[in-house]
């Protein structure tokens, strides 16, 4: 997110906006599941029961053995090295890929203190009626 997003709503809308009615939608609908991406980094077994208990497939075998072989084969590593290059050819990038580096805080090699504070201020008030927390 570069710093003109958090103070404009930028070339694809604003990222809080987005991120809030998803937020929403889930709560109105029982077709949406919201999910995060750190939360699915801290923890994959969870989360990959969480999608199983959403999609109400809990009939599928849950020892650990299958939960482990879906966290691999959902890992970022995984679907970079199986589905990246995919992306990256249909989109047809120039330069770089459509999968980055897949860490949690990555960020903090980019902005600036100064963009950091702004982004937190622009959090707390944009998500300041939702249960939404800064996990990044």
């Amino acid at each position: 997110m570069c710093h003109a997003e958090l103070t404009s709503t930028g070339a694809y809308g604003s990222w809080f906006d987005k991120e809030l009615d998803w937020w929403t939608h889930e709560r109105q609908n029982p077709n949406v599941l919201f999910m995060s991406y750190e939360e699915r980094i801290k923890a994959p077994e969870e989360s990959v029961r969480k999608v199983i208990r959403f999609l109400d497939l809990e009939n599928l075998p849950m020892d650990d053995n299958f939960l482990q072989n879906v966290v691999k084969r959902t890992s970022f590593e995984s679907m970079k090295n199986e589905d990246g290059q995919t992306l990256t050819k249909g989109l047809a990038m120039q330069t770089g890929t459509f999968c980055r580096k897949g860490q949690v805080g990555d960020w903090k090699n980019y902005f600036t203190v100064k963009q950091n504070e702004d982004f937190d201020k622009k959090f707390f008030e944009k998500m300041k009626e939702t249960d939404l927390a800064v996990m990044f």
